[in-house]
């Protein structure tokens, strides 16, 4: 899913594509908030539905159980994907946009 540019995700606006890979689509977009550009991809979602799916066939064909990976399962593991990432990236950059740039890169 190729997002155009100009596209508004909660707080980013993204700007261009910058190319895609193994590890999914990464997008330059700028923060409004934070007032700077930011690399975005929805990678690690999307690797974890694609692993889930796999095993829950596996499971199918050889032990022969029925089974599928409900739609709820899916929006499920995508939110909490999209949270984890907005807690342990955009969160850690606000706190360190407010210090001093020397004191955002001592480390103790």
């Amino acid at each position: 899913m190729t997002l155009p540019s100009g596209t508004k995700l909660g707080s980013y606006e993204i700007r261009s594509a910058l190319g895609a890979g193994g590890m999914g689509e990464v997008y330059r977009a700028s923060d409004a908030k934070l007032k700077r550009d930011v690399a975005l991809t929805g990678a690690g979602g999307v690797i974890a539905l694609v692993v889930v799916n796999g095993l829950v066939l596996l499971v199918r064909l050889t032990l022969e159980w029925p089974g599928s990976v409900p739609a709820w399962a899916v929006a499920a593991g995508l939110i909490v994907s999209i949270c984890v990432g907005l807690v342990f990236g955009v969160w850690p950059a606000m706190k360190a946009a407010k210090l001093d740039p020397v004191e955002a890169l001592r480390y103790e």
